[in-house]
């Protein structure tokens, strides 16, 4: 809202409730914060920098123990990407406004180089525009080495566009996922009980009138969030629903001792994603030494990746695949069987029971067994559209995808890029880009199978248009996260179609 005054009297505040010691133009980094903590800080930091009051001398002291402070102590990457991007966004803004230009690019090139490894678009379009006024003051060819500078404006342009269409999109709020990949026990038995149609009386159990455990009021605050229920009522109303077995599962993919084993996880997810299965091989051996494999949700993980690395590096075929995915899935699921017919599905999955079951629609989508992949697709889709809608935002934007180009294979052009403007939308909301190019790709591609298909000169000539314009988009995106596959395949389209 831009009320920065009352913002940082609100800032101010919130640090006192948890008796953090700061001084006005120092922040004491010989001490632990909290994220939220962390996160005040830093608007109080931001601030000060759009109000221009504090010394530059005072400005940068601050902004440079926040930065040292993330980058000495925040050991988790996936924690501390945020804090450390904006830290160095903002020192190099201050060098710039010192006219320290040359220390202005310096800290730009770090920001950028972090921005490309971790495949993130946060702070991205502040970094190009603070570039672009440097170009008018110094020579900024030294970024070179890392990204074409050539490409700022078409990169520049591209993030706008999508930003607008995501102010537009009537849909959004359907794709906000508020927990991102953590369950809320609330959420789990309001929506499990809605899935088997059951009140809120047959939940708590009404014997002659009298409430087995709890009673109807409390159920409703619990579900909605005013109320966290005692383990032994969340134990009670989870086997009520038939989640006997997984009442410590809706939180965390995997167990162990300490929080290591999650941020193992988390690297793992993230260079399998990034198809880089030697690094995430080697950290899966870590991982196995520090977890109990008898346990059979570590062991379903453990078994998952050793698999997506076995397909990545074609040592499997698509039988095998299928059929060692089904017998991942009888670990934790009494009916396996069921999962191959249409329709509903149980109330309640895991994130790897989840992901284990887009990726049966993977297998039937690469052997071309469209309307089968489809199937699987559409059962995590309506999952998380329709039971779920506080889940994990990585593996809807991901199956929104799958489902966009099984949709285009098909014919179905219209469908698959609605689908790709929504994977799309959820990407820029939590300021993901991996993949992004690919998606708009895909939606090129659509309107370029259209631009073929179509004998109305008028409609060729538009469709056209919009192809040339996504594949522009695309390829300045796959050009500045180094994806030459993408770039390659916009190249082969264009010569084939002659667009």
């Amino acid at each position: 809202m831009k009320k920065n005054f009352h913002a940082f009297v609100v800032g101010i505040e919130g640090l006192a409730k948890t008796e953090f010691y700061r001084q006005e133009t120092l922040f004491k980094g010989n001490v632990v914060v909290s994220k939220n903590e962390l996160r005040i800080l830093y608007l109080i930091g931001e601030i000060w920098f759009e109000e221009g009051e504090q010394s530059i001398f005072s400005l940068y002291s601050y902004w440079n123990q926040l930065f040292l402070y993330v980058k000495e102590r925040c050991t988790d990457k996936r924690y501390r990407l945020e804090f450390y991007i904006e830290a160095l966004y903002y020192i190099a803004s201050i060098f710039y406004r010192e006219r320290q230009y040359g220390e202005s690019i310096t800290f730009c090139k770090q920001g950028i180089q972090e921005l490309i490894e971790k495949r993130s678009t946060y702070y991205l379009k502040d970094f190009l525009k603070l570039l672009k006024k440097l170009e008018r003051k110094q020579e900024i060819s030294s970024l070179n080495s890392i990204f074409s500078i050539k490409n700022i404006d078409t990169l520049l342009e591209t993030l706008e566009f999508w930003e607008e269409q995501n102010r537009q999109s009537r849909e959004k709020k359907r794709y906000i996922r508020t927990y991102n990949g953590t369950y809320s026990i609330n959420e789990v038995i309001k929506y499990t009980r809605n899935y088997h149609r059951k009140t809120q009386e047959d939940v708590v159990g009404v014997t002659e009138g009298i409430a087995v455990i709890g009673d109807q009021s409390g159920l409703s605050k619990i579900e909605n969030g005013k109320r966290t229920p005692r383990k032994a009522s969340s134990q009670y109303f989870l086997e009520s629903l038939g989640l006997v077995g997984k009442t410590d599962y809706y939180q965390l993919s995997i167990r162990g001792e300490d929080f290591e084993v999650q941020e193992l996880r988390w690297e793992i997810d993230f260079y399998i994603g990034i198809h880089k299965v030697d690094e995430a091989e080697r950290l899966l051996n870590i991982l196995k030494k520090k977890i109990d494999l008898t346990n059979s949700y570590n062991e379903q993980y453990v078994r998952e990746i050793e698999l997506f690395i076995k397909d990545e590096r074609n040592e499997i075929s698509g039988a095998e695949y299928s059929k060692e995915i089904f017998s991942l899935l009888s670990l934790t699921l009494e009916d396996v069987e069921r999962l191959k017919k249409e329709g509903d599905e149980s109330g309640f999955f895991t994130r790897e029971e989840l992901v284990l079951l887009m990726n049966l629609g993977c297998i039937y989508h690469q052997q071309g067994q469209y309307r089968e992949a489809l199937k699987y697709y559409h059962k995590v889709e309506g999952y998380l559209r329709d039971f779920y809608q506080f889940s994990s935002a990585g593996i809807y934007k991901t199956v929104l995808y799958n489902l966009s180009q099984v949709y285009g294979l098909l014919g179905r052009y219209e469908a698959s890029m609605e689908k790709s403007r929504a994977s799309i939308i959820i990407q820029m909301m939590y300021r993901q880009s991996s993949d992004l190019c690919r998606r708009i790709f895909n939606i090129g591609w659509c309107y370029g199978k259209m631009f073929l298909e179509e004998e109305e000169e008028e409609k060729k000539k538009e469709y056209k248009m919009y192809c040339n314009l996504f594949f522009r988009q695309s390829s300045s995106i796959a050009e500045f996260y180094r994806d030459e596959e993408v770039k390659e395949m916009i190249k082969e389209k264009r010569k084939l179609w002659d667009i």
